[in-house]
Parts: C-alpha cells; sequence; structure tokens
C-alpha cells in the first residue's frame, strides 16, 4: 500500500531539481471529475481567497486563513521546520501571480501522534496582517456525515481519468464530495477523528462499505500532492485538515482522510485567539438588502439630472438577515441585469460564505452623459448550504435631461413667453420681494444675484414679484408652439415703432399725490424704486394685478390696463431734478411686448411747467419781447 505520510504532502525527499520542476509547470491544483476539467476547478476555487498557499523546505501545502495573523495547516506540513524557513503566499484574483507573501514568525503543533490519529494540526503565526478583503474562515463542529463538502487548495491536479497531471501553477482549486465516514481513516492505517471521502465516478464507489453512493457529484473531486492542510469546508466553515490520501495518482476511487478540525478547539483557541467557530448549519439563510428587515425589492431612483452631472454613487447592502449560530452561510452566486443596465449600474460581485447578521455594501450608479429615461432591474441568485436558493431585485431609475437655455421671461422654458403658461403662473404664484424658495417655474424669471436675467432652469432671487412679470411683459412672444400670437384685447401687441406716446407720471409737490396717466398708449405694470423715500403706506393700487408697496419700491402688473393716482406716495416740494434724482428705477410697460420705457415726468404747479410746456412759454415771450423792442424803436425815429 501506498504510505500515507508521503501521499499528500509531497515534500519529503524532494530534490532541488524536482522541486524546481514543480513550481514552475503550468498546473493546478484538485483532481476533478472529468466534465468539469480543471478550468472548472479553477473557477469554484477562485472565491475561497482565505486559502493560502504554504512554501516549507522541501517542497509546499496549502492553508487557510483563520483570523487576520494565523493560518490553520496540517502538523506533517511544518514539522521539523523553522519559522523563518516557512513563507506563506495570498493569491487574491487566483491568476497564479502571488498578490501578497508573508513570513512566519511563530508555529504551534499539536503535540505527539501520529498522521492519522486526529492530531494532523499546525497553526503558524504571520508576521503581519492578511491583505484587506480577505475573510478569515470559522472552524465548524457537528456531525458532518452524509453532507456535501468542498475541499480547495493549491497541490497537484488533473482529472479523474487521468490522475494528477499537472502541478503547481499558483492557480487555487477547488472540488465537491460527500463525506461518507467518520472515525478511522478507512483503508489506512487506523487512526481516529478522521472525515473520509471517496472520488466517485458512477462506477467507482471505494467507500460503498459504509454507505457511500456511487453517483458523482456535479462538481465531484479528490485531492493530490500540495493539497495537505487545505480545508474540508462545510458552509464556509473549516471542519476538517487535509492529512493525507490512499492513492499516489488521485484519481477515481481515491480517497481523502482529513482530520477533525472542531476536535481540537481548545489548541487551536489557544493558538489563534481571535479565531471563531461554528456548527452545522440547520437554518435556511435569508438574503435581504438590509439586515434589520426582510427586504427583497430594492428601488433607488436618481431622481432627474442634469446631462453631464456628477453624482456619488448610491450605496446598498445585501445580507444574511436572520441571526443564530446555525444558520446557514449565504453566497451570491450570479447577477442577472435587464433594461439600461449600460446607464445604471452596480459594483456587484459574487461572494460566498456570508455570516448570518452580516452584510455586505455595494454601489449603484448612473451614467449622466447622454439625456434619456432610464431603468434596469438586476436580479441576485443567491443560495446556501442547504440549497436555499433565492432571488433578490434590484430596481434603479433616473431621468437625464439635455441642460435648457431658457428664453428671457419663459417660465416654463417652452421657447416663448405667452400668457397661459408664463404669466399667468406668475401671477398665481406672486409672492413680492424676498425669499420664498420660489424657482422659475413658479414665475422667477428674474433678479439673480448678479444682475442679469436669467436664460438657466434654475431659481433667480426666489421669489416672484413684479420685476418678473414686467419682464415677461417685455419679452412677451405668444404662443409660438401654437403657430399664432395671443391676442387680449386692446393689449395684442407692442406700440408701433416711433409711437410718441408715452404714460405719464404727474406728481404734485404741494401734496406728493402721483397720478399715471395713459397719454394715449397703456399701463399694464409699472415699477418706481427709490433708496426708500416712498410714502408705502399711502400706496393705492390702481391695475388689480400683483402690486408690491415699500418704501423702496412701488410697483403693479396686471393684464388690463388703467390710469388714476396711486396716491400720497411722495415727498412734497419736489421739482423736476429732484423728482428725477429720487427714482432709481422708472419703468412702464405699455403692452405685452412693448419694450419697457420710462414715464414721463410731468411736475404740477407754475414753477416747475413739464419740460416741453416751460420750453412753449420761453420762446413765446422771447417773441414778444422782440416785437415790443422792434415798436420802441420805431417811435424813437
Amino acid at each position: 500500500m501506498f504510505d500515507p505520510q508521503l501521499r499528500r504532502l509531497f515534500i519529503a525527499n524532494l530534490s532541488a531539481l524536482a522541486l524546481a520542476a514543480i513550481l514552475v509547470s503550468p498546473a493546478s491544483a484538485i483532481v476533478i471529475h472529468d466534465p468539469v476539467g480543471v478550468s472548472g476547478a479553477i473557477d469554484l476555487g477562485t472565491p475561497h481567497k482565505s486559502v493560502v498557499s504554504l512554501f516549507v523546505p522541501g517542497g509546499f501545502c496549502s492553508g487557510t486563513l483563520i483570523d487576520s495573523t494565523h493560518i490553520l495547516t496540517a502538523k506533517h506540513c511544518t514539522a521539523g521546520a523553522a519559522p523563518g524557513s516557512m513563507s506563506v503566499q495570498f493569491y487574491l484574483d487566483n491568476d497564479g501571480v502571488a498578490d501578497a507573501t508573508y513570513g512566519v514568525t511563530a508555529k504551534a503543533e499539536v503535540p505527539g501522534g501520529t498522521l492519522l490519529d486526529g492530531t494532523d494540526i499546525s497553526v503558524l503565526t504571520l508576521n503581519a496582517p492578511a491583505p484587506a478583503g480577505v475573510t478569515p474562515l470559522r472552524i465548524g463542529f457537528g456531525s458532518a456525515v452524509g453532507l456535501t463538502a468542498e475541499t480547495v487548495g493549491f497541490g497537484f491536479s488533473g482529472i479523474g481519468s487521468t490522475g494528477t497531471t499537472i502541478g503547481f501553477d499558483g492557480k487555487r482549486k477547488a472540488a465537491e464530495n460527500v463525506i461518507d465516514w467518520y472515525g478511522a481513516a478507512i483503508g489506512g492505517v487506523g487512526g481516529a477523528n478522521i472525515f473520509n471521502t471517496d472520488f466517485d465516478s458512477g462506477s467507482s464507489n471505494t467507500l460503498s462499505s459504509v454507505g457511500s453512493s456511487p453517483t458523482p457529484l456535479a462538481h465531484e473531486g479528490t485531492t493530490a500532492g500540495g493539497d495537505s492542510g487545505g480545508p474540508l469546508l462545510i458552509d464556509g466553515k473549516v471542519f476538517g485538515v487535509l492529512s493525507s490520501g490512499s492513492t499516489s495518482g488521485s484519481g477515481y476511487g481515491d480517497i481523502s482522510w482529513w482530520t477533525d478540525a472542531g476536535a481540537q478547539f481548545s489548541f487551536i483557541k489557544a493558538a489563534a485567539p481571535d479565531a471563531k467557530f461554528g456548527v452545522v448549519p440547520t437554518v435556511a439563510s435569508d438574503a435581504s438588502f438590509s439586515d434589520s428587515a426582510n427586504l427583497d425589492v430594492l428601488n433607488i431612483d436618481f431622481g432627474t439630472l442634469d446631462v453631464d452631472d456628477v453624482i456619488a454613487p448610491v450605496s446598498f447592502d445585501v445580507a444574511n438577515f436572520p441571526t443564530g449560530l446555525t444558520v446557514s452561510y449565504l453566497d451570491l452566486l450570479s447577477t442577472t441585469g435587464s433594461g439600461d443596465t449600460g446607464v445604471l449600474t452596480t459594483d456587484l460581485e459574487p461572494f460566498v460564505n456570508m455570516e448570518s447578521g452580516a452584510l455586505t455594501s455595494f454601489n449603484a450608479m448612473i451614467d449622466t452623459s447622454a439625456p434619456g429615461t432610464f431603468s434596469a432591474s438586476y436580479d441576485l441568485n443567491l443560495s446556501d448550504f442547504l440549497g436555499t436558493d433565492q432571488t433578490l431585485t434590484l430596481n434603479l431609475s433616473g431621468i437625464v435631461e439635455a441642460t435648457l437655455t431658457c428664453a428671457i421671461g419663459d417660465a416654463d422654458c417652452d421657447g416663448d413667453v405667452d400668457v397661459s403658461d408664463d404669466i399667468l403662473v406668475a401671477f398665481s404664484n406672486f409672492s413680492g420681494p424676498g425669499s420664498f424658495g420660489l424657482t422659475r417655474a413658479h414665475g422667477d424669471v428674474e433678479g439673480n444675484p448678479d444682475g442679469n436675467t436669467p436664460t438657466t432652469p434654475g431659481p433667480a432671487d426666489g421669489d416672484v414679484d413684479v420685476s418678473d412679470i414686467l419682464t415677461m411683459f417685455g419679452n412677451f412672444t405668444g404662443p409660438l408652439d401654437e403657430a399664432g400670437l395671443e391676442v387680449l384685447g386692446a393689449l395684442a401687441g407692442p406700440a408701433e415703432a416711433g409711437d410718441p406716446s408715452i404714460p405719464d407720471l404727474i406728481y404734485d409737490p404741494a401734496t406728493g399725490e402721483v397720478v399715471l396717466s395713459t397719454d394715449g398708449a397703456s399701463i399694464i405694470g409699472y415699477s418706481l424704486k427709490s433708496a426708500g423715500a416712498f410714502l408705502a403706506g399711502g400706496h393705492t393700487p390702481i391695475l388689480g394685478g400683483g402690486s408690491t408697496s415699500l418704501t423702496t419700491e412701488l410697483a403693479e402688473a396686471a393684464l388690463s390696463s388703467a390710469d388714476g393716482s396711486i396716491g400720497f406716495v411722495f415727498p412734497v416740494g419736489l421739482d423736476l431734478a429732484a423728482l428725477a434724482g429720487l427714482l432709481t428705477e422708472n419703468t412702464v410697460s405699455t403692452g405685452l411686448g412693448a419694450p419697457l420705457v420710462p414715464f414721463d415726468l410731468v411736475v404740477l404747479g407754475p414753477a416747475v411747467p413739464e419740460p416741453s410746456a416751460f420750453f412753449v412759454a420761453l420762446s413765446a415771450l422771447g417773441a414778444l419781447l422782440a416785437v415790443a423792442y422792434r415798436k420802441l424803436q420805431r417811435r424813437e425815429e
């Protein structure tokens, strides 16, 4: 019989030349069922980042990270080797190139015993914490006979019909097998606390005497040289450490023997105080988007965005919702997307062995480079050791709009300034001056902080006041998208070019009363501003629309014309120059679409006639004086 002590170790009595050949040959670990092939074994092994390769003088083994600085492996791998002579390598992406190499500062070996008596356990201490993202595995307890387990390692590999044909290549492999027996090593040299698995092909059934089925699992496989020290995993927990096997070639019919790790609980806990332990699961996992509630569907709406907006990813969680010692670990097997998955994306990736009550965070993103209305769904396909298949559904949505440039005065940014969609909207949301959080859609189209009339869809100064309505009046077009101008009685359009009719502002310096006169035109809005000189309490609106009465501003806007007294609102005793200096803004709207113009200023009383009357009187007086002078000259002659 082949000596089991040389079977899986594959390190004793190797020459330097032979070892070099092993280390550079294009190879794999684990011998797997023919239909799966070596590439299938690689795929199965890739998620198991916590399984490492251990190099010792004269050969190599495998091992498992059980806390941030400790590796669980087989004693026969480390026996006789000084800590400083060993190294541990992590292969995170499983591409055959080590991502991190660690030294060993200490080792602890279960004392005494022989290879298969349940003492083949060693714990190594690393010289630094393991790489980020590598999760230590728990040590498992409980009756495991009849359960399906995974075996993972870096040893020699091949397929069942040929056995090992490939040496070490730095690629982690995995296979599945049913635990057929626990106790002595069947077909070996006796012993105790040993898990037994055999490599079934459909015709071979080495452990039939203990009830093994000849029917292979889909990913049936066995171990080979270099897998020693690797884990026997049930639901992500380390139940066994590989000690040896029954054949040198590891083909169909081979038996693997595993030392029970849980039986050495006290030793492992003393050597690796932070190691954790678990039991055989009896309760199904329950996938959820929350660790505090059972949430199977998650909707994330990015809202309405502009093209090229920079949007931070939205984080979401995938959790194994139930808590309890016997809850099965959760595996994310794959993700299936539909809809606009090129715009709405995630960083979801498969994982294995999520503990109960644990969660992993992922991100959802939206690409805002092009406009459109987008939606996508992602189905997360999950399972667990108990075969509980589950699906979580992530729904993503968002609208990306082209950045609008709006016409001046155009509240709804539809390309025109009309009554129904712009002016009436402004009237209905009229607030007067102030800060009310109103936006362009409310009619806030004028008055942004830099003093320019805004042409972007965002807010201007946060209110809807007469200035906004006058801006609409001055830029009125009517509904261009309806192929015509709006007609509103006598206010249909702007005054004709060159029309001299401009409304008058008539001021009485004796009383301070102000009368607005259409003077042959119309008045549908006005804005008068000062540095705080108005008597706002005396303001009497005349237009029947929106109005403002402040010491700094008197304003109105409506859709019908009117004239008359607006009250005793100016200081008394002003002449024409003082009146003009009082007004920091003097604006009147004579019709929809007509340009905003200043009132003609008229001051009542003989002392301060209107400029035009004053010059006429002065001319007439000059003419009379000239006639009188000529008559006086004739008399003197």
